[in-house]
């Protein structure tokens, strides 16, 4: 195989099960990846970075979006719009149930932001009024991770499929997405020697 195909950790990529798991050699066995939950595990660490060190970089939007929300959902963003900037999001007031949304997190750009702001909105109009900053923030992060991933049932080459794989290991908590579900199943030589018969 070609030196190029090889990831940190010196696996090598051989393909794509099902557009959803990419397979690796590594040398000791066999790794697949969800590739999904993979991303998302590499998504929620950046961001929790990027959040812990201020604010989570914002895209401007060309044509700013108006969005009118529920009296509680409004007030709430009212409440909070110092913490959805931080989140990457800037909204701005129009009146009583209305905002405009200039800016949206780049992760979320062009996967449905405006959706993603209204399920965050949503969740934060569940919190006791005016928790502000003392309130976790991770339940926030990992909605934005889920949403900014890529999906399942999509077709990666293997230049993404390397990347992944090596953001992947270079994450602090590499097995597991945010949600808890395993990013990837390892299969040694030795669990194929004895599905083969051969110990």
């Amino acid at each position: 195989p070609s030196g190029d195909r090889e990831t940190p950790g010196r696996t090598i990529f051989l393909g794509q099960v099902g557009k959803t798991y990419l397979l690796f050699e590594a040398p000791d066995g066999l790794n697949l990846i969800d590739q999904h939950a993979a991303h998302e595990r590499i998504l929620f660490e950046k961001l929790g970075e990027e959040f812990s060190r201020g604010s989570i970089p914002g895209q401007p939007l060309l044509f700013p979006e108006s969005i009118e929300l529920p009296v509680d959902d409004a007030q709430a963003t009212e409440e909070h719009l110092p913490e959805l900037e931080r989140l990457g999001f800037a909204v701005e007031p129009s009146g009583e149930r209305t905002f405009w949304v200039k800016s949206v997190p780049e992760i979320l750009a062009i996967r449905g932001p405006i959706d993603t702001l209204k399920e965050i909105i949503g969740e934060i109009a569940s919190w006791r009024k005016h928790a502000g900053l003392n309130r976790p923030f991770d339940p926030l992060l990992r909605m934005m991770a889920c949403r900014g991933a890529v999906q399942a049932s999509r077709a990666l080459g293997q230049e993404e499929a390397t990347a992944l794989m090596a953001d992947l290991q270079g994450c602090t908590s590499p097995s597991h997405c945010p949600h808890g579900r395993p990013t990837l199943l390892k299969i040694t030589i030795s669990d194929l020697e004895k599905i083969f018969g051969r110990k």
